[in-house]
């Protein structure tokens, strides 16, 4: 027990010399936490020893985290900013996506290790973004409320990927059965209990308004749902941060909310920060030694990847070139998602916890280090990139606006498209319960006409039925909305046709190598990626090669 307490004493100790020697760099204090957790771990001075003890502390602050980053969670929210930041998140995931996961391929690493290096990979960090833009006083710029609507996009993705990560981890030979299966255990969760208890909070909230006990009620309430969404989460084999970050989406509705964060922040600071410095204790110091050519080599990918894709997708969504460069800058940092998904790594060539704490380190440090000077990076930029490669982006650019101009000027649209995702989440719902059940009551029979029936086929005989008569609906809100775009966009032919299948392919690329895994391919991986890369390319200049003056003439080109 005094172990315990020395070691526990570290820790608090160096987390706060690692923020102290952070802050004083104007430094985000992950940076600091990282580094004193690889100092003093087990493969580093070895101070401290990994302990259950101290690895529940560090599971309490990834829970946490997740807890106030779900409070930040808010749909409402993402609606206000439009269409732009789904966008933004779309085009720049599926692009990072891909690019990692190929170079893991051709670096010799299994498709389990590309899976998690893409994933690992292509999540920006809300909390740590935001921290570098506080630190550097542009908070205020007009770009970051776009930006933060692209993360909420991103941390919903990170969200799905943690929870398939979480029923990877469980089954190392990549069953089909497994993970759909826990796939499945996930969406019922993030469908019928998010739904339930967020038609009971309203009640809920007034209530505590009431009877004037919003402090102490609405602390306790939050708490209640933090504890009871993670413990459910972790019954099902789930990540715990899962459900967290689901009670703390559902916390943000509560009408005190604003006085509910004040009141967790001081524990979200401790806790987190034993988490990060636990992340640093996990890292195997001989392991990235090994690894140092790798892992240089992704330090750089990511790096200019994330560059890249953040800059494109802004540009693409009709900001100009150099709120494209502050975006490619402010959103390098990898974090809290890409650490999560590293400590869940099964079956993988490398050690994936130390791999991504050396991404996390540079990608802060870059980011922090270059964001002031994004005017003197996009002169550069301005310089380097070829004239008829600038010409293929405005003309590109032009047409995504046109696209999402008329999606966000139509509220019939919005509404089509509205009712279309209440229709698709009823048939995941359906589906889901329906797998689940029957996976549940496999061996159980059920008789019809003399005839025995297994009772896991006739479930999903009859989710089935229902579930294409929803589906049905589904297509045809679709194929509505896609109507009315059309007839709206009638007067610039064939745009909104190349709009539709740039993102058809760029959610191909988002959702090819997770199915791959799901199904068990092996075979032809990296030559499936590089046709997929190809066919982005292509499309990108097929699009992009005749310019129509009528589009725009707006200078933010």
């Amino acid at each position: 027990m005094s172990d315990f307490f020395a070691q526990l004493g570290l820790i608090v100790l160096f987390s706060t010399i690692g923020a102290i020697v952070a802050a004083k760099f104007r430094q985000p204090p992950v940076i600091g936490l990282i580094l004193a957790g690889m100092l003093i771990g087990p493969t580093g001075l070895g101070w401290i020893e990994q302990s259950e003890v101290i690895a529940d502390f560090a599971e309490l602050g990834a829970v946490l985290l997740l807890f106030a980053i779900g409070i930040e969670f808010s749909l409402g929210k993402l609606l206000n900013y439009g269409v732009r930041p789904i966008a933004i998140a779309l085009i720049k995931m599926g692009f990072v996506y891909l690019v990692s996961y190929e170079l893991a391929l051709a670096l010799g690493m299994n498709s389990i290790t590309a899976l998690y290096i893409g994933a690992i990979m292509c999540i920006t960090s809300t909390a740590l973004m935001i921290k570098i833009l506080e630190y550097k006083r542009l908070t205020h710029k007009e770009e970051v409320g776009v930006l933060i609507g692209s993360l909420i996009v991103e941390d919903l993705f990170a969200v799905f990927l943690l929870t398939f990560f979480s029923a990877l981890s469980l089954n190392a030979d990549v069953s089909t059965i497994s993970v759909v299966y826990s796939i499945s255990q996930a969406a019922l969760i993030l469908g019928i209990v998010y739904i339930l208890l967020s038609k009971a909070m309203k009640p809920v909230s007034e209530m505590i308004s009431k009877y004037q006990t919003e402090n102490e009620a609405t602390l306790s309430i939050a708490l209640g749902l933090g504890i009871g969404l993670s413990a459910i989460a972790q019954y099902l084999n789930l990540s715990p941060a899962i459900g967290a970050f689901l009670a703390g989406s559902l916390a943000a509705t509560l009408q005190s909310k604003d006085e509910l964060e004040k009141q967790i922040w001081p524990f979200v600071l401790t806790f987190s920060s034993i988490f990060f410095l636990s992340i640093g204790l996990l890292v195997e110091l001989n392991s990235v030694i090994e690894n140092l050519g790798v892992i240089i080599v992704f330090t750089i990918a990511i790096i200019i990847l994330n560059f890249i894709a953040n800059g494109a997708s802004m540009y693409l969504a009709g900001y100009n070139s150099k709120s494209a460069v502050f975006a490619g800058l402010a959103m390098l940092s990898i974090g809290e998602f890409s650490l999560l998904i590293a400590k869940q790594a099964q079956g993988t060539s490398i050690d994936m916890v130390g791999f991504t704490s050396i991404l996390v380190l540079a990608t802060v440090l870059v980011s922090s280090l270059t964001i002031s000077h994004y005017s003197i990076v996009h002169e550069i930029v301005q310089r380097l990139v070829p004239e008829s490669f600038k010409n293929a982006g405005r003309n590109t650019a032009r047409k995504m606006v046109l696209t999402i101009n008329t999606i966000e000027h139509s509220l019939e649209i919005i509404r089509s498209g509205y009712e279309a995702v209440k229709s698709l989440g009823l048939l995941i719902v359906i589906v889901t319960a329906a797998i689940i059940i029957g996976y549940l009551f496999k061996d159980n029979h059920f008789k019809i006409l003399d005839q025995t029936i297994p009772l896991d086929y006739l479930l999903l005989a009859i989710a089935a039925l229902i579930g294409l008569y929803v589906l049905a609906q589904v297509i045809i809100r679709i194929i509505k909305t896609i109507s009315t775009i059309s007839q709206k966009m009638k007067s610039y032919p064939g745009v909104f046709k190349e709009i539709t299948i740039f993102f058809i392919i760029i959610g191909l690329a988002i959702i090819t190598p997770l199915l791959l895994a799901i199904f068990n391919i092996t075979t032809g991986l990296s030559e499936l990626g590089t046709i997929t890369i190809s066919l982005i390319l292509l499309a990108f200049f097929i699009f992009s090669g005749k310019s129509d003056d009528r589009l725009f003439s707006g200078k933010r080109y």
